[in-house]
């Protein structure tokens, strides 16, 4: 699952929290793993570039994650200390299973009843309607 999030500045500008916000993700069932995408693709470094632009985030369970309801909780914390957060529920869900069915798997396609009738048309239609090269072919 990706999910966007993205802070919101309430007072001043993203400037005075500086370039290097941490985000962290607690509360994650075993079995999750959580990636920032973007440091992942960009770069290799663990902090944000800014907090009030949308950053990606993939979620990923396993086979072995229990089912239930978690709450996430997403906090970015800046260079200067500044700790701020905020929840966001994620529901794990069984994994869906195959319905199996008996017998063909589409119904046997109709009987094409204008199949002898557009046939004879084809063949009597090109011969009036061709020039006599094209009939060579």
């Amino acid at each position: 699952m990706y999910v966007l999030v993205q802070g919101q500045v309430l007072t001043g500008t993203s400037d005075m929290l500086g370039n290097y916000v941490v985000p962290t993700i607690s509360g994650a069932p075993t079995g999750t793993t959580i990636e920032y995408v973007n440091l992942i693709r960009f770069c290799c470094t663990k902090t944000l570039w800014t907090v009030d632009s949308n950053n990606p985030v993939k979620i990923s369970t396993s086979s072995t994650t229990k089912l239930g309801t978690y709450p996430l909780t997403i906090t970015y914390t800046t260079a200067g200390g500044l700790r701020r957060s905020t929840t966001y529920t994620i529901f794990v869900d069984p994994t869906p299973t195959l319905n199996q069915r008996q017998g063909r798997p589409y119904p046997p396609a109709p009987l094409l009843t204008g199949l002898n009738q557009w046939t004879t048309d084809r063949v009597t239609f090109g011969w009036v309607h061709c020039t006599p090269n094209e009939a060579l072919l």
